[in-house]
């Protein structure tokens, strides 16, 4: 792979550049809890959820070729110390936890060069020995930001037990495999310094300090970060998998609004319910916030739902279920709001790109999961703040670096030489890994994780054509023959069509909509 290198030293020191201001623990609210996602994994599911704590060590970080781009005239300065451009720039030793962080700096030793012997390894700062009068000793250091790196395993198959997951148990529980809470807490912009002090104050249910005051709160975010060991993508006309790659990070936001008049209510008493479920505010029982609305992810883009229009996991234990039911895709792992056939995030004119959703086995998500706190705010004297704060110990144990890694979760879209690879014209069959949390748009203003029309504000809608982060009200109905007949409701006619009797009726239908194309179409630039 790298040809013609006289010797290379490849350091990547952990130096996280922005400094931790607060290393206080924060609760999660319970009502947060409360609405955590019920998912509905395909029956036939092969990849399922892992744990990160398990996954990042079998990983190295590399810097690809096609990346170099990101470190200033790094290119320039290897050919000057007489190095041929490698594909890919790496670390030797296996990832830690501890070794995932926003920024790196790479350390390339001149009297190393001359060994004939390519090598690479991990060595602290403190042990070169530098001197401005010995030419071989001479140092080239380059800072290398995480977004330019990708988690690599040069070798793998995917078909081994640490890519397929762990199979929640019969209960939906998952002891091995934590799902990923951040909570967001928008303040209003009325009041920058309340704003900020409550940012980097500890939250705790029995110790609230007297300049927070959590009336100023707008609103609340609940990000669940699911993480897949691998993504298996979709398959047309019985060819496929295409689209797969290691590593699979997809999100349900719910956003939580007041239930209370801030005018109405006294800050100590807010204060005392915000962390718990049976002690709240008013004589209803209802908790502080309310779910207000909810986010599928879904490849690219995704879908905003009004919470209430989503079903509702019944336990037959709470008197009001408040568990929103998601149901993820085969291999992708896409979250839809109902079962069945969903086009893929690709024009409708190839709709034979498709998700499928069924009644699967369960997976409860706030059984188990990492939970932290995500503030962020412009200081004079820190310039962009961002910070995560670990929910308990568990979160503490495993830091906090890793969530400012803004690199991929998986290898770079393999070379056309590799014999994994393939060409499906539309797409490859693997392509780049996942970006991590960080990159899900954390402190989003809107619902959508970005401004565009469910799924559409993608590569080919050039134009970028359709509604702005539209609330639906309606569930959007899957398609084919898992769909639930028994819930035609919605913005789907092409569903209806199965309902229509006689069959001659129903295929004059098909003919004038395309089999429902037209129905699609209709509902893709509407919203």
């Amino acid at each position: 792979m790298i040809t013609n290198i006289t010797r290379t030293l490849l350091i990547f020191l952990g130096l996280l550049l922005p400094i931790s201001i607060c290393k206080s623990t924060r609760a999660i609210p319970q009502f947060i809890l409360d609405h955590s996602p019920m998912i509905f994994l395909y029956s036939e599911e092969n990849y399922y959820p892992g744990d990160i704590a398990n996954y990042i060590p079998k990983f190295q970080l590399c810097l690809p070729s096609k990346n170099y781009n990101f470190v200033p005239n790094l290119e320039e300065e290897l050919v000057k110390i007489g190095v041929d451009i490698p594909e890919e720039i790496c670390l030797e030793d296996k990832l830690k936890m501890s070794g995932l962080r926003k920024d790196y700096k790479a350390i390339f030793v001149k009297k190393d060069l001359e060994k004939g012997i390519l090598k690479f390894a991990s060595i602290n700062e403190t042990d070169l020995v530098t001197n401005d009068n010995n030419a071989d000793n001479e140092v080239l250091t380059f800072n290398i930001p995480s977004k330019a790196l990708f988690m690599t395993r040069h070798s793998f198959n995917p078909q081994t037990p640490f890519f397929q997951g762990i199979k929640p148990t019969n209960m939906g529980r998952a002891p091995r495999t934590p799902a990923t809470l951040i909570v967001r807490y928008h303040h209003k912009d009325s009041n920058k310094e309340v704003k900020k002090h409550a940012m980097i104050t500890n939250y705790n249910a029995n110790e609230i300090p007297d300049d927070v005051d959590l009336r100023d709160i707008e609103f609340i975010d609940a990000y669940w970060g699911l993480f897949y060991p691998f993504n298996e993508g979709a398959y047309v006309m019985g060819t496929g998998p295409w689209g797969n790659h290691l590593g699979d990070w997809e999100h349900v936001m719910v956003r939580f609004k007041p239930s209370f008049d801030s005018k109405d209510i006294e800050k100590n008493d807010l204060a005392q319910s915000f962390f718990v479920t049976n002690n709240y505010n008013d004589n209803d029982n209802e908790p502080p916030f309310f779910a207000s609305q909810i986010w599928l992810s879904a490849h690219s883009g995704g879908f905003a739902y009004d919470f209430t229009k989503i079903s509702k996991y019944d336990s037959n234990v709470s008197p009001r279920p408040s568990k929103p039911l998601i149901f993820s895709a085969k291999g992708t792992h896409a979250n839809y709001a109902s079962v069945g056939q969903h086009a893929h995030d690709v024009p409708f004119f190839f709709s034979a790109l498709s998700d499928f959703t069924d009644r699967g086995l369960l997976w409860d998500v706030g059984s188990n999961y990492y939970g932290y706190s995500f503030d962020s705010f412009d200081d004079d004297d820190y310039g962009r703040y961002i910070d995560f704060i670990p929910s308990g110990e568990r979160e503490n144990e495993l830091g906090t670096d890793w969530l400012n890694y803004r690199g991929r979760w998986g290898n770079a879209k393999l070379d056309k030489s590799h014999p994994l690879q393939k060409n499906g014209y539309v797409q490859w069959r693997y392509i780049d890994g996942p970006t991590g949390p960080i990159g899900k748009n954390l402190e989003r203003e809107r619902i959508c994780e970005r401004d565009y029309v469910a799924n559409n504000y993608i590569y080919w809608n050039w134009f970028h054509l359709g509604s702005k982060c539209h609330i639906r009200r309606t569930i959007k109905k899957g398609a084919g023959l898992d769909a639930e007949r028994g819930e035609f409701v919605g913005d789907n006619c092409g569903c209806l069509l199965y309902r229509i009797k006689p069959m001659w009726i129903r295929r004059f239908l098909e003919l004038l909509t395309w089999r429902g194309l037209l129905c699609y179409i209709m509902e893709f630039f509407t919203g």
